[in-house]
């Protein structure tokens, strides 16, 4: 009995169609391919805590203060308000921490928390009432009153610590009082301060 050859093209036909789609489906698996899949525990379970890069407390944590009396063993930050609230100004501190008009203020923090300055001393500059010290006169009276207060305050000469000397001077409405009390600060310029620097040795 002859087969008919159009039944028999027709099978072959058939059957390398099938290979074909195959040996398609086994390729969409290789290495380098991206199988989609079907993942529920994002959508079941408790989102991800959320991280951060920074140390920075809470803009709504600490005490703001816009004019600011130094006490010798406190932690703070200078700050900007922002929406009534106390924002960070910088990442890095600089070595003036002395708020500039009204939209900055100290914010006094726990000194567990990350800060910018700890205050090591409190000095009067000492000069003359009248006319009223410039903020320069101030600084060069911090430069040469803070450095032996911040040596007994962190336990080893400002010249050898790795830590950094700064200064929190009094605000115009101060010094037309006759307060010219400096706060002197202690503060790390590569990073903020966690916890106290006192008799830290560095």
């Amino acid at each position: 009995m002859h087969k008919h050859p159009r039944r028999s093209n027709l099978l072959a036909l058939v059957v390398i169609t099938a290979l074909a789609l195959g040996v398609a489906a086994c390729g969409s698996t290789k290495s380098g391919s991206t199988p989609r899949l079907t993942v529920t525990t994002t959508t079941t379970g408790a989102p991800a805590a959320e991280t951060t890069t920074t140390l920075e407390p809470e803009s709504g944590i600490g005490r703001q203060y816009f004019v600011y009396a130094p006490i010798v063993g406190e932690c703070v930050d200078l700050r900007a308000i922002v929406h009534g609230k106390a924002v960070t100004t910088r990442a890095l501190p600089g070595v003036d921490g002395t708020p500039k008009g009204d939209r900055q203020v100290i914010l006094r923090l726990d000194c567990n928390l990350p800060h910018q300055y700890e205050i090591v001393a409190s000095v009067n500059a000492g000069l003359p009432s009248s006319p009223v010290p410039s903020n320069g006169e101030l600084v060069l009276a911090a430069k040469r009153l803070c450095p032996e207060a911040f040596g007994t305050y962190i336990g080893i000469p400002y010249q050898t610590s790795t830590l950094e000397m700064g200064w929190i001077l009094p605000r115009a409405d101060q010094l037309a009082m006759g307060n010219q009390q400096i706060g002197c600060t202690v503060l790390d310029p590569k990073a903020k301060l966690v916890g106290t620097v006192r008799e830290a040795k560095r």
